[in-house]
């Protein structure tokens, strides 16, 4: 068997993978026949460049599901099953799972931020890293709204990150469901850069630095990025904020246990409302105080891209798990094979 034919079988099988999860009992669409209708228009494209863009999209996924996508002209009255809208001035906590891109609602609205840079590129066309590709931006959303989740795999549309497709010079290609081959992440670069924006109640300053440098440290030892603190300075910002905030909401906090909470644009927020400490090794817990390091290596596993997950003594562990011996001693929290397969996955190993 050939390495083309191997490559061909194994695109294929992603492709399953990922249209497997859609099924009619889970999908708001179990009609065969949807509708869609564009409310109005970006203005970063042109009608037509829109209207080929969601065209693209909805057959590709019309390619290998039992549905149909048929446009028909926006109608208050008799609304399509599907509606698009782009709009302004929109809030993290509306773009909260989506770094700011787009979001669809569970009414089968989706909408897509104007504030962001996009085009419809052509294949063979030169990238700028500066401006998304809607294509894919597209694809990835009609995903969320045929029932998918976030995907840990880089060449799946589903992936948690916005990536684009290019070949090795950098040129576009269109995305397919299971072929993204040059992946973009959220932090190109070798080198991070994070700040702490304020003090903890119940940390002092070199505790909350010696906790977040170690959580750091802990995923910089298996992927190519190296995290530097530098002083906070609002005017040339670090890549990653850390922020400790008091009186925050269920809605703030909605997937960390009112813990800890990263915003898509890169700020870390840490609900000091809660008892923190920083333990040592082999000392003796405080139940009522959290470990600050397991939830600095928790929010900050978010920040690179990754989902909570069901692996237990996992960092992504979706509830705050401590790491104690039966005698109530703590012990230094460590990434476990998962964490590193998956984070791995996103920016590759290490070397050295």
């Amino acid at each position: 068997m050939t390495t083309f034919l191997l490559i061909f079988l194994l695109l294929q099988l992603i492709i399953i993978q990922e249209c497997s999860s859609i099924n009619d009992e889970e999908t708001p669409f179990p009609i065969r026949n949807l509708t869609y209708s564009i409310l109005n228009e970006s203005t970063k494209l042109k009608p037509s460049e829109t209207l080929a863009a969601f065209q693209y999209a909805f057959d590709q996924w019309s390619a290998v599901i039992p549905r149909d996508f048929v446009e028909i002209p926006f109608n208050p009255k008799k609304p399509a099953n599907i509606r698009i809208k782009f709009e302004t001035g929109l809030t993290d906590e509306q773009f909260f799972n989506s770094s700011l891109i787009s979001y669809n609602s569970p009414n089968g609205t989706m909408y897509f931020n104007d504030d962001i840079s996009f085009k419809k590129y052509t294949v063979g066309e030169k990238m700028d890293p500066e401006i998304l590709d809607f294509k894919w931006i597209v694809m990835h959303v009609i995903g969320h709204l045929l029932g998918l989740k976030h995907s840990f795999k880089s060449e799946s549309v589903m992936h948690a990150i916005y990536v684009s497709t290019t070949d090795s010079d950098g040129r576009y290609i269109n995305p397919k469901l299971a072929a993204i081959k040059k992946t973009k992440i959220r932090w190109p670069n070798r080198t991070i850069t994070f700040s702490i924006f304020n003090d903890s109640k119940s940390l002092t300053r070199n505790d909350t630095k010696a906790a977040f440098q170690y959580a750091f440290d802990q995923w910089s030892a298996v992927i190519p990025r190296d995290f530097v603190e530098i002083p906070f300075n609002p005017k040339k910002p670090a890549n990653i904020r850390i922020k400790f905030e008091t009186g925050l909401t269920d809605e703030q906090f909605f997937n960390s246990s009112l813990i800890s909470y990263n915003s898509p644009n890169g700020t870390m927020y840490f609900n000091d409302d809660i008892s923190f400490k920083k333990y040592a090794n082999d000392e003796k817990v405080n139940l009522s105080k959290k470990d600050i390091t397991w939830i600095a290596m928790h929010t900050i596993g978010h920040v690179l891209g990754l989902d909570d997950y069901e692996k237990h003594r996992s960092i992504m562990y979706p509830v705050y798990l401590l790491s104690i011996e039966s005698d109530n001693v703590y012990r230094d929290q460590k990434l476990t094979m998962y964490d590193i397969l998956f984070v791995r996955d996103i920016y590759g190993p290490r070397n050295y």
